[in-house]
């Protein structure tokens, strides 16, 4: 499936017209729409310094352009953002594939650096290499989408006049207002889109209606995301759309992000590669383009090429997603088995965008609640159900689960082990920075990894664990992890991992000469003792200050 892909543009809506874009002189970026960070230290993403915009616009860069465009009665004056990937130019017989992204109502006016704000314009202003290329245009103050197909058919002309474009691979995204425009653009022009991603959109705002025409989209590629706790744009405004299309027999995808706000989904999808790979996989059917006129790329019809997809080589998926493997597992005798192991890991917003950068990484340890093979389960509690709702924390996250097979972590260290090896094999990661933490069932696993390996990690953070659940009992060999800065989470009205299982070790250290930092919280039980640890900006603060020597 992934050979022989033609590249297209992703297009933001814009009209068209026969005159080079006017260049806007760049204002101030606003700032980023904000996303659930547990880390007060999150390092903030880099953005491009805007450079002088030329005709057409210089390559690894988003400029704002200002145009005329000639629609089917009159001229129409469009401005925006116009993206060409860094890699633009380079091959004079390549066409890329085109995004046309729609905003949402906070950005219209009459400065184009507003729709940096939120959505694709965000995520383009600190990367570009995102394979597309993307235009970006922006209402006048109080506008909607609904009523502009007639611009935004103007503008895609316009680009495709302008650039190197594959028609087969034009896509329509939007969120918001942007996500309605969506919907409603590509049902008024079925055939002028290969694919369509609404974001937190809908038909009728507040209303149950959907499209008499609905089906017409049946045919149509269409990924919808919706964020769960959308305050603004409830997600049953798509649902209903979702639905409506099954019904016509569309496989239309739906995501709905659990613990996604309205802020939080405009930007969410936009950062997951995995959306990338999906929209390079839709084409319309094959077709030869009419040469362009004044084309900088020359009039003669380019042969396909291959496009290499995100997530395939050094774009790895950014946010947390789940993945299961068969690993050889080679044991303290020599002996090699193969292992099935299933895990969810997490890369942060910024990942990739600078090639030396190392980034530290949390190996995360669930509970026996959610022992399985389905490692979606795990994002129920701790550090992975902070992750569905940011790109800003600022580490790896790696979450393995114990089959359901197994009866705790004890049994599966060397899994663990391996896995953590392949992924420091295969990731920047800081060597000297991981780190070890786990709730429950997965605390007892803390202790016991960081007991198995003392040289891994350069910190410890186990959360209502201790060392063995029927007997008052440590290790022998406890004061092996006596230089490991260790800081101990426990709910002193916990019934079910009793505290005094967690005292039994911070005193073993105070033994070792060790002064373990220890938080009881007095008022916490079982479970309300992992949300407050790993709701705490400090421990993310404290764990990250730490590092081997």
């Amino acid at each position: 499936m992934r050979s022989a892909l033609i590249v297209s543009a992703l297009i933001v809506i814009s009209g068209c017209a026969a005159n080079p874009p006017i260049p806007i002189a760049p204002t101030a970026t606003p700032t980023v729409a904000p996303t659930l960070a547990p880390s007060t230290t999150a390092t903030p993403l880099p953005t491009v310094t805007p450079i002088a915009p030329a005709t057409p616009p210089p390559p690894s860069a988003q400029q704002p352009f200002s145009t005329t465009v000639q629609g089917r009665q009159s001229e129409i004056d469009v401005q925006g953002l116009l993206y060409l990937p860094q890699d633009y130019g380079r091959d004079a017989q390549r066409r890329w594939p085109l995004i046309v992204f729609l905003h949402g109502s906070g950005e219209r006016g009459t400065d184009p650096q507003r729709l940096t704000s939120i959505g694709l314009p965000q995520i383009l202003q600190s990367r570009s290499d995102l394979p597309f290329v993307v235009v970006s245009p922006q209402l006048p103050p109080g506008d909607a989408w609904n009523d502009k197909g007639e611009m935004l058919d103007a503008l895609v002309e316009w680009v495709e006049e302008q650039y190197a474009i594959d028609p087969q691979r034009i896509y329509l995204t939007g969120f918001s207002l942007g996500g309605f425009g969506t919907w409603a653009l590509g049902l008024s022009s079925p055939d002028r889109f290969a694919a369509l991603v609404p974001v937190a959109g809908g038909w009728g705002f507040g209303g149950d209606a959907v499209p008499a025409n609905i089906c017409d989209l049946a045919a149509k590629p269409i990924w919808v995301f919706h964020g769960a706790q959308d305050e603004l744009v409830k997600p049953a405004q798509s649902e209903l759309l979702v639905e409506a299309l099954r019904a016509c027999g569309s496989d239309v995808r739906y995501s709905l992000m659990p613990r996604a706000t309205h802020a939080a989904s405009g930007v969410l999808p936009y950062r997951d590669s995995e959306l990338y790979d999906w929209l390079l996989q839709q084409s319309l059917p094959d077709k030869k383009p009419a040469p362009s006129q004044g084309s900088p790329i020359g009039s003669a019809t380019p042969e396909v090429v291959s496009t290499p997809l995100p997530g395939d080589g050094s774009l790895k998926p950014i946010g947390q997603h789940a993945y299961t493997i068969d690993l050889d597992i080679v044991n303290a005798k020599g002996l090699t088995r193969t292992a099935t192991i299933s895990y969810l890991l997490y890369l942060p917003g910024g990942y990739g965008q600078d090639p030396q950068q190392q980034w530290p990484l949390v190996l995360f340890l669930h509970g026996s609640d959610v022992w399985g093979n389905n490692p979606e389960d795990l994002i129920a509690s701790g550090l992975p159900r902070l992750l569905t709702a940011t790109l800003d924390f600022p580490a790896i996250v790696l979450s393995p689960q114990v089959p359901e097979d197994e009866v705790w972590w004890g049994t599966e260290l060397d899994e663990v082990n391996a896995l953590l090896d392949l992924v420091q094999a295969n990731y920047a990661v800081d060597a000297k920075r991981v780190y070890l933490t786990g709730l429950s069932a997965g605390g007892f696993g803390a202790w016991a990894m960081a007991v198995r390996y003392p040289q891994r990690f350069a910190a410890l953070a186990p959360i209502a664990g201790g060392w063995d659940s029927e007997r008052d009992t440590v290790p022998r060999n406890i004061c092996n992890i006596k230089a490991m800065p260790i800081w101990v989470f426990h709910g002193e009205q916990d019934d079910i991992v009793l505290p005094k299982k967690a005292q039994l070790l911070v005193n073993a250290l105070k033994q070792c000469g060790v002064e373990v930092r220890f938080t009881l919280y007095p008022d916490a039980n079982h479970r309300e003792s992992f949300r407050r640890a790993y709701d705490d900006p400090e421990l993310y603060t404290w764990l990250f200050q730490q590092h081997l020597p």
